[in-house]
Parts: structure tokens; sequence; C-alpha cells
């Protein structure tokens, strides 16, 4: 019966993908029956005492934090709420919060940058409210973001930002909800038309643009991909028969099919020719090793090693993977395309704001001008809401042609 109420519980939380929910349940049974059902024997020492014993048996890692997290719910979010007695908050300070937070995010495959991001937001949280863990609560949250509004007059959506990791701290390390904060002081959001580029000014840059940053800059126009989405390719990635290009977790962590330009397809080849003479020479080093995802990892250890799983723009240098702390090569840094981009645009005297996401947006708005459906151009984007692709109607030519200001009649 606990089993199944358990399962119940964690149906409802939002915070668990449903693939994950079995592991948990199954995790908190064989917890429960370890301390012999009995609720007195649940502690921290016993938690660590069941987590050894499974690190003796060669559980891997990964797994013990999806056990030490479902004991979590169990022990301090489960028995709590069905037997209404208090248990005592285990973070006693800010980085025991900081470090479960980045578990949480990483068993959510969440990326890296939103990682870095979301702890920086709180640790700004933590530095401002000046306070434990468990003396936080909504208020705190409201005099930070009113904070933010008025004394730094942040925009909206560095607000949100904000807000967004808080919410997600409140939700899944603390457990509590936000109430209301309908009374909270926002940023005012304001719409903004998206910069876009002409053909004439794209043709322009592209000629002042050399080498690889050059390639990435027209494969994210070409295919209106996002900067990170670019640079986060891999040889499997590219379809040369079908000219089409696969985005592996996109934004939202969705994958989608978007067109591939014949213009560049024998630019991308030479490109990948490249690529595998650099592979080819990084494994007679034995450091040919590419990061993918780490269910992948653990299935089939060869797999970061093999031809199809490596960046199709990879980094000049073997550096340390920021989580694993394994040796590999990451793709190229955004940084390199960016600033050729900016330099071109400057050389040629470009009046407007120039940077990798004018690519994409100057995709869409000249796909609209070319007649393209609207839901197609949604499905290439991988926009979830028609409304957010139709933002570049309002920035597509319009035939003004025959039409005179009131102006000329004077």
């Amino acid at each position: 019966m606990a089993r199944l109420k358990f399962e119940e519980f964690i149906t409802k939380q939002s915070c668990l993908l449903k693939k994950h929910r079995p592991y948990y349940v199954r995790w908190a049974s064989k917890f429960i029956n370890y301390c012999k059902r009995d609720l007195t024997k649940m502690s921290t020492d016993t938690e660590e005492a069941f987590l050894d014993k499974h690190r003796e048996n060669g559980i891997p890692e990964w797994q013990l934090r999806q056990a030490s997290h479902a004991i979590h719910l169990y022990l301090r979010v489960y028995v709590p709420m069905v037997t209404g007695e208090s248990v005592e908050q285990t973070f006693t300070n800010w980085d025991d919060v900081l470090n479960n937070v980045r578990r949480i995010i990483r068993m959510k495959h969440y990326s890296y940058s939103t990682e870095k991001t979301y702890t920086q937001w709180i640790t700004r949280f933590a530095r401002y409210i000046d306070k434990k863990p468990n003396e936080v609560d909504s208020q705190s949250v409201k005099q930070y973001l009113s904070y933010l509004a008025i004394n730094r007059n942040v925009a909206a959506a560095t607000q949100n930002q904000a807000f967004n990791a808080l919410l997600f701290l409140f939700r899944y390390t603390f457990y509590k909800d936000l109430e209301d904060i309908a009374n909270t002081v926002r940023a005012k959001k304001t719409r903004r038309l998206p910069v876009v580029l002409t053909m004439k000014e794209l043709r322009l840059i592209f000629d002042d643009m050399s080498g690889v940053p050059k390639l990435i800059a027209q494969l994210m126009y070409s295919a209106g991909l996002r900067q990170v989405e670019c640079l986060s390719l891999r040889v499997q990635d590219f379809d040369f028969d079908n000219n089409s290009i696969v985005v592996r977790s996109g934004k939202g962590n969705k994958d989608r099919v978007t067109i591939f330009s014949k213009q560049l397809v024998e630019p991308m080849k030479k490109q990948l020719e490249l690529v595998k003479k650099i592979h080819e020479e990084d494994l007679k080093n034995k450091v040919g090793k590419s990061n993918i995802p780490f269910s992948l990892a653990i299935k089939y250890p060869d797999c970061p090693y093999e031809w199809h799983w490596q960046y199709a723009f990879p980094a000049q240098y073997i550096s340390t993977d920021p989580r694993s702390k394994v040796l590999n090569r990451h793709h190229l840094h955004g940084k390199h395309v960016q600033k050729q981009l900016k330099e071109a645009a400057t050389k040629n005297k470009i009046p407007k704001k120039v940077g990798c996401h004018v690519l994409r947006h100057s995709f869409a708005t000249h796909l609209i001008e070319g007649g393209t459906d609207i839901r197609t151009i949604q499905e290439l984007l991988g926009h979830n809401d028609v409304k957010t692709t139709m933002i570049y109607t309002d920035v597509s030519n319009k035939n003004f042609g025959n039409l005179n200001s009131p102006f000329d009649n004077l």
C-alpha cells in the first residue's frame, strides 16, 4: 500500500520525468525494506549506509544519486505529508543547496549553461537575502524580485530568468510552493521586433568572414539554427542525400529536422574531412573522445570514440569537461564566430546590432517574404507556439510600393 501511495505522490511531482518514476519507486521500496519498514530507523545515517552498501556492489554513481533523491522525496517530503510529522531540513548551508540544485539539473538533463545561470542567480539571491536556507520563503523571493526591478532596473527578461531559477530552487530543492507573487514589482515587459539583415547585408558580411566561423555563420542563416545548436552538431546529424540537418536536444530538449543548403554541401564535406583527420590523430594520442549523453556512454563505452559522434566543429584544444572532469575535445566556442560576425558588420558599416541570433531572425523573415507557410517555418525553427513565429511577419517587407505617405501630398 505504501508503495502505491508513494507512486501516486511522485506522479504528481512535476520534477520527475515519467520514465524515471518507476526507478524512484523501486529505490524507495528498497530503502523501506532495508530499514525493515521501521520509520524510526530511517535517518540520514541509515541512508548513507544504504548507499554505501550499493556502492560496494558496483552500482554507478549516477544511479546512487538517483537513489539519494528518491529517498529524499520519500523521507523528507512524502512521509511528513502523510504523517503530519515535520522533518528537519537537511540543508544547513547554501553550498549544500547549490550542490543539490546541480544534481537535480543534471538528472533532468538540463544544459550546462542553464546550470551555470541558475546557480549564479541562486548565489546572488542568497547574498542579498542573507538568511539560512531554511529561513527563506516566498516573501524573500518577492523582496529580491522587487529589488531587481526597482533598484537594479533590470530588463523583464533578466528578472524572469531570476524568477525561473528561484522557482526551480523552491520546487525541486526546498519542495515548497511559491505563494502568490502577483503583488511583486515586476519589470515591464516590452515587445521588441527582431533585428533582420537584408540579403545585401548578409552577402557583405559573409564575404568578409573566413574559415570555420564563416561556415558556421552560413549554416545558422541557411538552416535557422541557434548558435548553440549549430556548434553542437555532430557528424551524424548531416544528411547529405536528403539535404537536411537533425537538430538534437534543441531548446526545450527537443529534436527537430531543418533544411540544409545545397550550396553548403561541399564546404561541409571538406570540414568533416578535416574533423576526421583531427579525430584520427586524437585516437593515436588516446584522447579521441567526445562527450555524449551519459546513459549512452554507460551502455556503449566505445560511443565517445566513434567517428559519427564527433562534433562537426571541434575546439582547437583538448579540454576538461566541467561536469565529468574527463579530458575530451569539446565543440568550438561561440566567441570565435561572434567576433568575426561583428567585425564584418562593422567593416561594412551596417547600422544594426549584429549577433549570431540575428542570422536566425533573418532566416525566418526571408522565408516569409518568399511565401513559405508560417506553420512550416514554425516547425523549422522549433517553436512551440505559432504566435512566437508570427512576430517575423511584422518585420518582413510589406507591399508599400503603391502606398504614398500623406507627406507626399503637401
